[in-house]
């Protein structure tokens, strides 16, 4: 089903990638991550845990900052953490951006990364630390590059300047 982006609130667009999710046979149990909370080392992605419970309210001012800059809003279900799916805000750097992800001005899209991987969750912060310096190392193209800043709400982009 789609949804008209200005008519379409947080709490209704949440509720849709549920349903989206549900008839795709996938737990609707979703966790709003940022970039901060989630780290992808050669296919895997680690996610920090406990998730911050202002993660939610990110969520929502994320999307409402998407909704205002008129380039389109997306909300992508990213892998399995046990029994919740981690989902994020793709929001497009330009017009240009947004017509090569396919997010639409007009309507909300909602998208599952297939087969949905499962995520390995890290309580240990001296682990968390060490991946996440040994991801800045190897640095590899991957959806986690769409993934928003808390500080920021936006996704760090690429200069494509030399």
């Amino acid at each position: 089903m789609n949804w008209i982006i200005k008519d379409t609130p947080f709490e209704k667009a949440q509720d849709t990638l549920k349903n989206f999710l549900h008839q795709q046979e996938i737990s609707n149990d979703l966790i709003w991550l940022f970039r901060e909370d989630v780290i992808s080392d050669r296919g895997e992605y680690f996610v920090k845990v406990p998730i911050p419970t202002e993660n939610q309210m990110f969520a929502q001012e994320c999307y409402e900052l998407g909704r205002s800059r008129g380039f389109g809003v997306a909300l992508h279900a990213l892998c399995l953490l046990e029994a919740q799916v981690c989902c994020y805000i793709r929001l497009p750097e330009n017009e240009l951006d947004a017509q090569y992800k396919l997010i639409s001005d007009i309507y909300v899209k909602y998208s599952v990364t297939t087969p949905i991987e499962s995520g390995r969750a890290v309580r240990n912060p001296i682990v968390w630390r060490t991946k996440k310096w040994n991801s800045r190392i190897k640095k590899h193209s991957s959806f986690i590059d769409d993934i928003p800043l808390k500080k920021t709400l936006m996704p760090i982009y690429e200069s494509n300047e030399v």
